[in-house]
């Protein structure tokens, strides 16, 4: 056949998928055994030339000699980002499902991982990078060559738990370049933007995103979105002047009740332990803390009950759940987290001795509040009569109860 460069089976073997020069570059066609005919699947000239591959739902793989790797279908070319380092020129052998292929060069077969979705009808794109808990990154919808339209989709995430995607429009929409918003969840792993057709809610398109916990950039803070009923009270100064009484009571009155919750949060440096006694053990000193009571020098003390003495029974405080939660497991180390503070050492001058754990700039605004400075502490070690810097001060919560 005149002009073609290399050619691959289809995956029903009834067609093989051709590459062929034309003009202005490389193009794919698509040569049916039993019409004896030979159409074009891409007019688009391909971004470089190689050898091609069958893939499923009528696609092509091609891969270029220095390891570029691109998806050619009805949908277009779609490059897969990143390229193959290897010695010698490379070639695809087959793809073993629409996510991995193997790729062979001089001496080796390598398996090779796709974009999901890269062979769906509609492609979704998601902007590159982690997504900062609670943040938020477009995804961009291309139907272009499935016979659907932006308005014929409904775009979710699998694992609600990972994000949500926002139907809504804003001023940077583009009717020409759809694309709509991804707010990210409160759980770090990896999710999937799945597109449905709204008409038979068959998957037409998906896209992976990771959701991470720490943020490399110390000078840019994350993106940050915030979901749900927004309440946003109108200020209400309040005045003095007048008499010598007091003024201005009870304005902004406080909650006459407080729902706390205590979760238990560890990292990989050091975790909780998962026999069932020792995580009950640390559950319980947490859960007598704050609200069913800790005797010390033959006064129960706790949280709960220090806010109900001063303030003269107005305010109550309850655990929710009556239970401490966790462990929760975070995907990174402690350092990834937190940074020693350090303060000078008395007892050797000119040296410095560690203070407490702060956390670090990059942990984000959103995730700072939640670990109080009084609550930083690194699971006990089951050695005896060890401390870790955070536990220097092992009555520091009494400090909550009155002392």
């Amino acid at each position: 056949m005149a002009g073609a460069l290399d050619a691959a089976l289809t995956l029903d073997g009834t067609a093989a998928h051709i590459l062929a020069t034309a003009a202005g570059g490389v193009i794919l066609q698509r040569g049916d055994f039993a019409l004896g005919t030979v159409t074009t699947v891409v007019a688009q000239p391909l971004p470089f030339s190689g050898r091609v591959a069958a893939m499923s739902r009528g696609w092509a793989l091609i891969a270029g000699p220095t390891g570029q790797l691109a998806a050619a279908g009805i949908g277009g070319v779609r490059a897969v980002p990143g390229t193959i380092t290897s010695p010698s020129a490379t070639r695809p052998v087959a793809a073993i499902d629409d996510g991995r292929a193997l790729v062979a060069d001089g001496n080796h077969i390598l398996e090779v991982s796709l974009p999901i979705g890269i062979t769906e009808p509609v492609l979704l794109t998601v902007d590159p990078g982690p997504i900062f808990i609670g943040g938020y990154a477009r995804v961009r919808i291309d139907p272009t060559g499935s016979g659907m339209t932006f308005d014929d989709l409904e775009l979710s995430v699998e694992d609600v738990d990972l994000g949500a995607i926002s139907p809504s429009r804003d001023d940077t929409f583009d009717p020409a370049k759809p694309h709509l918003l991804l707010a990210g969840g409160w759980k770090t792993g990896e999710g999937v933007v799945v597109a449905k057709r709204v008409s038979t809610g068959e998957v037409v398109g998906k896209a992976a995103f990771d959701i991470t916990d720490v943020w490399p950039d110390r000078d840019e803070g994350p993106t940050f979105s915030v979901t749900g009923k927004c309440d946003a009270p109108v200020v209400r100064p309040a005045w003095g002047g007048g008499d010598a009484t007091p003024q201005n009571v009870d304005v902004f009155k406080a909650p006459a009740k407080w729902r706390v919750a205590i979760i238990l949060v560890d990292t990989t440096t050091n975790t909780y332990p998962t026999a069932a006694a020792d995580l009950n053990a640390i559950r319980n000193d947490w859960f007598k803390a704050m609200t069913g009571g800790v005797n010390v020098g033959g006064v129960v003390r706790s949280v709960t009950a220090y806010f109900n003495e001063v303030s003269y029974g107005k305010m109550t405080m309850s655990l929710v759940g009556n239970a401490v939660a966790g462990p929760v497991h975070t995907p990174g180390n402690w350092d990834s987290y937190f940074d020693v503070e350090l303060e000078p050492d008395p007892a050797n001058p000119g040296m410095n001795r560690p203070r407490r754990w702060n956390p670090k700039p990059t942990l984000g605004r959103r995730s700072s509040p939640r670990w109080s400075r009084p609550m930083l502490r690194r699971p006990r070690r089951r050695r005896r009569n060890r401390r870790s810097w955070t536990s220097r001060r092992p009555t520091r919560w009494r400090s909550w109860c009155g002392r």
